[in-house]
């Protein structure tokens, strides 16, 4: 029997240890994994090589869910599950829900004689990375025209890469002036013709006057806006997704451990160098799989007015001030870089005697 000393002191252990989330921290290890994030899908279609093991009566989040963690004989390690099929209840195949699970995927593997032969399944494939699209929603066959809005264009890029600039900026454009907050985007091989075409903008149809003359009269053509969380929480993910991305890329191993399935932060120590790391990639994973703790980098709000001189005859001084809060940093974020005032020279004679304006130029 657990005592109530006991329980206090697992307490006191909790609040000692909470930037050790994986030990107190109940809420991440049972928030449900956002898997359909991490699977592309095609419907009607069914890759057959390197199968695994096959599940009944289970919907397509639960075989997501097998594929990434592992089920009953199968660890999801060996071999590791990069892809699989599943089968909806009701189907006119008959039967019960089905879900196969392979080791390869359409893109890695000589492709089977029964791919595209199954219009009743569907093919899932685990996504190489994590994906800027993921901070847009998508609306197909519509275009956002509203020219004063426009920011550039971009030609020969897919839609993943349109949504990066928006985001970053590219070339001319920084991301930052103006905003983007949608991009339209028209694939290669339309039957509009002409290459894959990509147009930001710096409003989108919430907040526009009007969704403008051009919208619904483009079937080829694709509408993405920033989805309709706060900015800064837009930009706090898109920049845990930066992060992950580049830990993931010298430390595979990770995305595989942490991302597509579930990790612990004692086994993120044992492959991170330093602690530094460990903790800001837990905070960032913990942004990008559970939506919460997201860090926020601080940044000036706009700077205050000049004050007034600081004398009133002879030379002064204005100051003007900024603060570190627009957003404020938060979660591990970093603080604002530079100075929160500014301080110019300044000259009065407004209030001076003849007396002080000979005592004044003999000073200076």
């Amino acid at each position: 029997m657990v005592t109530w000393a006991q329980q206090v002191l697992f307490i006191f252990i909790c609040v000692i240890l909470v930037s050790f989330p994986s030990t107190c921290s109940a809420d991440d290890n049972n928030a449900p994994l956002p898997y359909g994030d991490l699977f592309t899908k095609e419907e009607g279609h069914f890759f057959g090589p390197d199968f695994i093991v096959a599940y009944n009566s289970i919907d397509a989040d639960e075989c997501a869910r097998r594929c990434l963690q592992g089920y009953g004989s199968y660890d999801s390690v060996n071999p590791p599950c990069l892809s699989f099929n599943h089968r909806p209840a009701g189907s006119p195949e008959g039967g019960s829900a089905r879900c196969w699970l392979h080791s390869s995927n359409a893109d890695t593997a000589v492709l089977s004689s029964e791919w595209d032969n199954w219009p009743h399944r569907n093919y899932y494939q685990r996504k190489a990375h994590l994906s800027y699209e993921e901070l847009f929603t998508k609306e197909e066959g519509h275009f956002f025209g509203d020219n004063p809005d426009f920011i550039v264009a971009y030609n020969d890029i897919d839609a993943e890469e349109c949504a990066r600039r928006c985001l970053k900026g590219y070339g001319s454009y920084d991301g930052v002036n103006p905003p983007c907050l949608s991009f339209n985007h028209r694939p290669a091989g339309s039957p509009e013709g002409d290459s894959a075409r990509c147009w930001l903008r710096s409003s989108n149809k919430d907040k526009a006057a009007s969704p403008g003359s051009e919208w619904n009269k483009w079937p080829h053509r694709n509408y993405y806006q920033k989805k309709g969380y706060a900015h800064h929480h837009a930009s706090s993910l898109q920049g845990a997704i930066d992060r992950l991305n580049e830990v993931h890329a010298a430390h595979p191993h990770l995305e595989q451990l942490c991302v597509f399935a579930k990790c612990t932060y004692e086994q993120v120590t044992h492959l991170l160098p330093n602690l530094h790391e460990v903790n800001s990639y837990w905070s960032d994973l913990a942004c990008y799989k559970y939506s919460r703790s997201c860090r926020v980098d601080g940044q000036w709000s706009e700077w205050g007015p000049w004050s007034d001189c600081s004398v009133g005859c002879g030379q002064g001084s204005n100051v003007r001030r900024r603060n570190c809060s627009d957003p404020a940093p938060r979660n591990g974020g970093w603080r604002c870089a530079g100075k929160p005032v500014e301080i110019k020279e300044c000259t009065q004679n407004k209030k001076c005697s003849s007396g002080s304006m000979y005592a004044t130029r003999m000073l200076y």
